[in-house]
């Protein structure tokens, strides 16, 4: 039998405070993607799709830590360091998807990870 996988719609997850992050990752799941963030250990009674939001978060904070993402200071978004570095207002904002584990899609400003 197929499975089909429908799209989520993106929404908006506060990882701390003044950090956000668009994300199709659903909103049950947002305490585990901001305990990732926040650096808290995993729980073990965590399914796979929370252990996937926590690690997501994770990766984040990492990003962060390691100057390949930055938080925007328009709207607090976490965003790629070279997307901010090179954006203006001239050139259209390029596109891409990508599909990782699980099933999600991480958005960063017009890019999607995850």
């Amino acid at each position: 039998m197929l499975k089909t996988i429908n799209q989520q719609e993106s929404t908006v997850a506060d990882l701390a405070e003044g950090v956000k992050v668009n994300t199709s990752i659903p909103s049950a799941h947002h305490a585990a993607l901001r305990c990732g963030f926040a650096g808290y250990p995993l729980n073990p009674r965590w399914n796979g799709q929370k252990v996937y939001a926590w690690n997501t978060g994770r990766q984040l904070k990492q990003g962060l830590f390691t100057g390949e993402m930055v938080i925007r200071a328009t709207d607090s978004m976490i965003v790629p360091a070279w997307q901010e570095n090179h954006h203006s207002d001239t050139e259209p904002t390029p596109k891409a998807t990508v599909r990782l584990w699980g099933g999600y899609q991480l958005k960063l400003g017009a890019f999607r990870f995850g």
